[in-house]
């Protein structure tokens, strides 16, 4: 047992190394995208926005392409359909002048005067995917240029119908700020006719360390979905087009992108690239915007949809639905059992996949050289547990079968695929059709290509709502080469190597929650330690977790996981949670569509093995940064030891009655009212704590431990801070709030520094020991359980015990001797 430790850092080095080898490998594909050209130049347009408090650094563009749009000299040089262009977390308006160029330059080839004037909103490069308050001040911008946008048309004076909407094209973020802009007090009813969004978190925030991030989303989609419930909707007339890179976007989880949890299929339609016709492939979140193919459907679309000729410059809603359906959608996902297709000759091998044929029966009218694919004889069965343990053989009879796996629900689990021959070709011709494999759910469709396949699909995935039951479907088209018996077999089974690479792009958030939990056991177990009149180091702790409690609190998590995928115990685990934080996906909760917000967000029992995998890679990242923090104190206390030679002795320690804490107190309150917010408040006193830290086996070292895992959960705030001090703003944030949550911890940290060897707080009362074990229990838990949707809300927990810990001080401010 006294090797534990090193066994469970290599363990979990071995775990971590294993999964970014295989996210490298499965999720890092070539860009196959044509580069897409424009010669760019634009006009600002002066919008006037009082209802946005930071519009003085927003800027409106309208979009010129060189030679051949004609040079804005006021309202009546436009004349199109008003298109605007709204950039995502960190963008610039330039993205859109792809889509733009391509745009206006079709119109020119076409001989259409202006078909579309695009404007392209620019919000100094703002980090909305971080920051709710800002979200809600570029949707109010929004807003305010598409009413000042609308009023330039209306001043055009010679237009035969004057524009009441517009179209919005969004990328990432940006679709957020569209969706939000139409629940906003200044929108305009009716005034966002159309929104196409690229790449956009629909569901859930990519990152939810901002509690303000968390409420808008859950505050806008339960706006979406109450308002198409309605019978006369105010946004019967808006449609949303998501559209979705795939796995290889980094940047966004893909099974956020679906809308069908919130908008009917009657206004609303999501697609992944590799399923779009012309597309054929998966593209990264950035070149989501330049890919010239994708691009292309997209302006096609946009001329299918616009009507000059109406106020809502589109179609009526039905026919608008039909046309992106046909735009973005497989003709076999839309086909019916009435629908007549047409023979391609044989020969044009790119004909069977512009127009691939599916399960459907079909009957010639006249002879032709064309060949029928029958319906397969019958579907395969197989279950997740003899998928997961031995996989399965199918053989293939006829050139199509239709392999049911209704079991395989969850997309974290990813399969390969093999058809292999069984035979060599009894006739000439036989392999005139090449062997392709499509996948499919209720959510998506990919067609593979040749005889193995490696399926990545997006059905039920960690915390996203789903309410299909159906499983995975797979189609093998493959030609007969055998006289008789089965011409092939495929064999299907669990690709462990592209699984591991799922985990890591579901469960990024982990790294900073599971870690957070183990150094809070920790805390509990030197506690312990102390109140036995015992001195162990956080390096002691650390060990005696991995000997004594690592191995039962994997098995608490897997029976935890077990007992989670009954729905009457998620949702009473789920009302145990304090503070409760369940009005935050309200919006996601009805009797057709569950959430599953916690712990690894999945119900599928089989995958019980994932919270311990977790929890044994946390506890190697801490050991890792322990051993680096460990260096870096010890660094430091040998610097400061060589300054101080000569010194007379340690300092004298200080009360928590010093003045000087009132000073200090005092400076904090003055900066967290008027500019800094909490989060880099604390971030601030973190490394003033790191920098008064000499030892490794001090209590100090422990705190420093504590705060730094939950500066990994405030950190990004700082960046949004600092990039706002460049336009000379501060954050809009509650003030109230804003000094709650982090004096707790100014003062537990001055306290802390003003002793030479501060040791934890002395408490003889067995209650109050009892409850500040429970206090460090619960946190852990909750880091565990709930801090996966809730990741904001441990800074609030740690800050809470600072303020407890402050209380026990209080008690007994002059520290003990151990005995």
């Amino acid at each position: 047992m006294a090797h534990s430790p090193k066994y469970v850092l290599f363990a979990g080095a071995l775990l971590f190394l294993v999964t970014a080898l295989s996210f490298l490998d499965v999720y890092y594909e070539p860009n196959t995208c044509s580069m897409s050209y424009s010669r760019p130049s634009s006009v600002e347009i002066n919008v006037q926005s009082p209802s946005s408090k930071v519009s003085t650094r927003y800027r409106t563009y309208l979009y010129q392409e060189g030679g051949v749009s004609k040079v804005y000299t006021g309202p009546h040089t436009l004349g199109g359909t008003p298109v605007i262009f709204i950039p995502g977390n960190a963008g610039s308006h330039s993205q859109g002048r792809s889509l733009a160029a391509l745009a206006i330059n079709l119109g020119e080839e076409l001989g259409t005067e202006t078909p579309f004037d695009f404007f392209l909103l620019h919000f100094s490069e703002d980090m909305s995917a971080l920051h709710g308050k800002t979200i809600v001040d570029e949707a109010a911008y929004v807003n305010d240029a598409i009413s000042h946008i609308l009023g330039l048309y209306a001043q055009h004076g010679n237009l035969a119908v004057v524009p009441s909407s517009v179209i919005v094209l969004c990328h990432s973020m940006g679709g957020i700020v569209a969706r939000t802009a139409v629940t906003l007090d200044n929108y305009i009813p009716g005034s966002i006719n159309t929104i196409f969004t690229l790449s956009t978190p629909h569901i859930f925030p990519p990152l939810t360390l901002d509690k303000d991030v968390t409420m808008v989303y859950d505050s806008v989609n339960q706006y979406w979905r109450n308002c198409y419930s309605e019978k006369h909707s105010p946004m019967e007339n808006t449609t949303l087009v998501s559209i979705s890179g795939g796995h290889i976007d980094h940047m966004v989880v893909p099974d956020s992108t679906p809308v069908d949890s919130l908008i009917p299929v009657t206004h609303g339609l999501s697609a992944f690239t590799y399923s779009i016709p012309k597309v054929w492939r998966g593209i990264d979140h950035l070149a989501i915007m330049w890919c010239a193919e994708l691009r292309s459907v997209i302006v096609d679309s946009l001329y299918k949809i616009v009507d000059s000729k109406s106020p809502e410059r589109t179609i009526p809603v039905t026919q608008r639905m039909q046309a992106l359906k046909s735009a973005f959608k497989s003709p076999i996902d839309s086909l019916t059992e009435n629908d007549t297709l047409v023979w391609h000759d044989r020969t044009e091998k790119a004909a069977y996949f512009e127009t691939p044929v599916g399960f459907f029966e079909v009957n010639p009218k006249q002879d032709s050289n064309g060949l029928v694919i029958p319906v397969a004889q019958a579907a395969h069965h197989s279950s997740l547990l003899w998928t997961v343990l031995t996989g399965i053989s199918v053989p293939l009879i006829e050139r199509y079968t239709n392999i049911s796996l209704p079991t395989i629900k969850s997309s974290l689990l990813s399969l390969q695929v093999e058809v292999l021959p069984q035979c060599q070709p009894s006739h000439a011709g036989a392999n005139d059709i090449p062997l392709a494999i499509r996948s499919w759910t209720a959510r998506e469709s990919r067609w593979y290509v040749g005889n193995t396949a490696r399926i990545v699909w997006y059905s039920e995935s960690p915390y996203m709502p789903f309410d299909d039951s159906r499983g995975l479907y797979l189609q093998i088209f493959a030609p007969e080469i055998c006289s008789s018996g089965p011409s092939h077999i495929a064999r299907i089974k669990v690709d462990w190597w592209a699984t591991l690479s799922n985990l890591a792009i579901n469960y990024r958030a982990s790294l900073a929650t599971y870690p957070l939990a183990v150094v809070l056991i920790c805390v509990f177990i030197q506690l312990r330690a102390f109140h036995a009149n015992k001195h162990i180091s956080f390096s002691d702790s650390l060990s005696i977790f991995t000997e004594k409690y690592l191995l039962h609190i994997a098995k608490g998590l897997a029976v935890t996981h077990l007992a989670l995928c009954w729905r009457p115990l998620r949702n009473l685990i789920r009302s145990l949670q304090m503070p409760s934080e369940r009005y935050n996906i309200h919006a996601l909760q009805r009797q057709t569509f569950d959430i599953h917000d916690m712990l690894v967000g999945v119900d599928e029992p089989l995958l019980f093995w994932i919270p311990p995998l977790l929890l044994v890679m946390a506890t190697a990242a801490l050991m890792l940064v322990h051993q680096v923090l460990s260096a870096i104190v010890f660094a430091n206390g040998w610097l400061q030891n060589a300054a101080c030679r000569g010194c007379r002795g340690p300092p004298v320690p200080q009360s928590l009655k010093n003045p000087a804490v009132y000073i200090i107190g005092n400076l904090f309150w003055l900066s967290a009212l008027f500019f800094i917010p909490y989060q880099v408040v604390f971030i601030a006193v973190t490394v003033f704590l790191l920098s008064k830290t000499v030892d490794a086996d001090s209590w100090q070292y422990t705190f420093s431990m504590l705060f730094l895992w939950t500066c990994a959960i405030d950190g990004p705030i700082l960046v949004v801070w600092a990039h706002n001090i460049n336009f000379e703003w501060s954050l809009a944030f509650s003030t109230y709030r804003n000094i709650v949550a982090a004096a707790p911890i100014v003062i537990l940290v001055y306290f802390l520094s003003q002793h030479p060897s501060p040791i934890p707080p002395p408490c003889d009362n067995v209650l109050l020991k009892r409850f500040t074990y429970a206090c460090l229990i619960y946190m852990a838990t909750y880091a565990l359980v709930y801090g996966a949707m809730h990741t904001f809300m441990m800074h609030h927990l740690v800050n809470y015990f600072a303020g407890w810990l402050l209380t026990l001080y209080m008690e007994r401010p002059q520290p003990r001797k151990l005995q």
